[in-house]
């Protein structure tokens, strides 16, 4: 089974397949966090976040999207 890699780093071309794998990258390739990159991460189940906490907690975070902060419900710039 291959996986998708679907979530692209804002900042440059690599590509992953899930939320924390992401936020590292973000971290300690960029130096920065998913908020300052101007993203938020929608799970499958509704919830919107900046970090990779609730990626632990939730079964369907696997199906995450990413948004821009604009475009958020719960986030701000």
């Amino acid at each position: 089974r291959r996986i998708e890699k679907d979530l692209q780093c804002p900042q440059c071309d690599k590509l992953y397949d899930n939320v924390v794998g992401l936020t590292k990258h973000l971290r300690h390739i960029h130096d920065t966090t998913p908020f300052k990159a101007g993203i938020v991460f929608r799970c499958a189940c509704g919830k919107e976040t900046v970090s990779n906490n609730h990626a632990y907690k939730c079964d369907q975070a696997s199906s995450a999207v990413i948004i821009p902060v604009q475009e958020s419900i719960n986030y701000k710039e």
